[in-house]
């Protein structure tokens, strides 16, 4: 299984003999010869965040999901992460969730790169709660730390 998150979705084939570069008449004459296989594709670029939040996993499942489709556009993640604030109490009481909730922070910064990490901390503040100014600020302190060390 193969779970794709991209600004384009998946474009690639799926099968081995979708890969080969071969015409049709050569496929056709190699292909009782070749094995044949093919992967399940779970492209969450294409899926709607409803059918993400529907998904039959644990909360901390269809949380990383979501970020994983929406952490490249942090302004887009903060407005729609507002909805999903009952899914991250559900992670924060979980066992082991502010250490997962400050794993998924901490992914946003890297992936969304902000120009200004302190306005991302604010912000992110801002949508998901007081509650969670903890785990924000363990990815602040990283930054910092982070930033120590590239200099």
């Amino acid at each position: 299984m193969v779970l794709h998150h991209s600004e384009r979705g998946w474009t690639s084939p799926t099968t081995f003999h979708g890969v080969l570069d071969l015409d049709a008449d050569t496929l056709a004459l190699f292909a009782p010869h070749l094995p044949s296989f093919s992967f399940l594709l779970d492209d969450i670029s294409a899926e709607r965040d409803e059918a993400l939040r529907m998904r039959a996993m644990t909360a901390l499942g269809r949380l990383a999901l979501f970020c994983l489709r929406h952490a490249r556009e942090p302004l887009e993640l903060l407005d729609a992460l507002s909805r999903w604030l009952d899914l991250v109490e559900q992670v924060r009481g979980a066992p082991g969730g502010m250490e997962a909730l400050a794993r998924i922070w901490r992914y946003i910064f890297v992936v969304s790169n902000p120009a200004e990490p302190e306005d991302l901390v604010k912000q992110l503040v801002a949508v998901v709660g007081q509650g969670s100014k903890e785990e924000v600020m363990s990815v602040a302190d990283w930054l910092e730390q982070k930033g120590r060390l590239d200099k």
